[in-house]
């Protein structure tokens, strides 16, 4: 199956049960960050061109857990409008509730004021990362009533999502495919002049 034939479905789509079927088939066989991206498209009108990021959101479930918790990271244009949803996580299994935030090497990434992100990055074979880096400023974070501080979090790819999925605090995304549109969005961002955005990091 190509693409002409998805642009063909309208003329012979007539809502009978089994092309209900098989239109949802094909969707459910996307991942969440590709759906999001398809529905934007739908909607915009403009193929994706032009699309810069002025806004991102991570939200998790922060809680103790021994599994590992996933949630998301939303990219927002200038407009508000939601452009992409990436399934991301910070931290590794067990320490992801709030108390673990300024846990090093493990904790969750700390839920700080002001956080930007880089839009550009730069290539590093760290294992775990093994790809391209975009740091999260600032560069040190430090807890303004204990003092305890952690570094160089940002975000990349889960490289280790087949072994050892999770991360020591930046924040990864889990699907390759994703990642490829993450980049390209931050690639079009930069592009346009903008060298950082906000962060928020929002734990429910």
């Amino acid at each position: 199956m190509d693409a002409d034939f998805l642009v063909r479905v309208p003329e012979y789509y007539k809502g009978l049960p089994w092309q209900q079927d098989a239109l949802r088939w094909i969707w459910s066989r996307l991942d969440p960050g590709d759906q999001a991206e398809g529905i934007r498209r739908w909607r915009s009108g403009e193929g994706g061109t032009g699309q810069v990021a002025n806004r991102v959101v991570f939200r998790l479930p922060a809680r103790k857990s021994p599994q590992l918790i996933w949630g998301n990271l939303f990219f927002f244009n200038r407009d508000g409008e939601q452009i992409l949803d990436a399934v991301a996580t910070s931290g590794a299994a067990g320490y992801q509730s709030l108390d673990d935030q300024w846990v090093r090497g493990k904790g969750l990434m700390p839920a700080l004021p002001g956080l930007l992100l880089d839009t550009e990055g730069y290539p590093l074979d760290t294992p775990g990362i093994e790809g391209h880096f975009f740091p999260i400023y600032p560069i040190v974070m430090i807890d303004p009533e204990t003092k305890q501080m952690r570094s160089e979090i940002g975000l990349h790819l889960d490289a280790n999502y087949d072994v050892s999925p999770g991360s020591g605090g930046c924040i990864v995304i889990q699907s390759p495919r994703t990642w490829e549109q993450v980049k390209a969005l931050l690639k079009r961002t930069r592009e346009q002049g903008i060298t950082k955005i906000p962060l928020a990091c929002e734990y429910f």
